[in-house]
């Protein structure tokens, strides 16, 4: 994603500050003159996956994907095939966490949730 170089720069601090070591960062470098044409920047998957391919080092031992505007979600099982290591995108750690929370939630409250029949 095409972000501002500060929020960049915020993100490459709180990786680091979690002990991870960054070896390569980077986002869509298409201009906002040609991204305006697509709504937030949007890439199908397969675009997504080729950039990610280009970009990606050999050395990586997983493989971060922030941006929630990019449709990286279908491309896991594929990126994680192709590149044999881990790839966890923002949308996939977010939906991880409600999971989490919600069976958390069910087994402290379990007749708190209501069904409809």
């Amino acid at each position: 994603m095409h972000y501002p170089e500060w929020n960049n720069q915020t993100l490459k601090a709180f990786l680091n500050e979690a002990s991870l070591e960054i070896i390569v960062f980077k986002g869509d470098e298409r201009s906002k003159e040609v991204a305006k044409h697509s709504y937030l920047w949007h890439q199908s998957p397969d675009e997504a996956i080729a950039f990610i391919k280009k970009v990606s080092h050999k050395d990586a031992e997983a493989i971060v994907l922030p941006c929630t505007a990019w449709r990286t979600f279908e491309a896991i099982a594929q990126l994680e095939a192709e590149l044999n290591i881990p790839v966890i995108t923002a949308n996939q750690a977010t939906i991880w966490s409600l999971a989490k929370h919600a069976a958390l939630e069910f087994a402290l409250h379990p007749k708190s949730i209501l069904f409809d029949s």
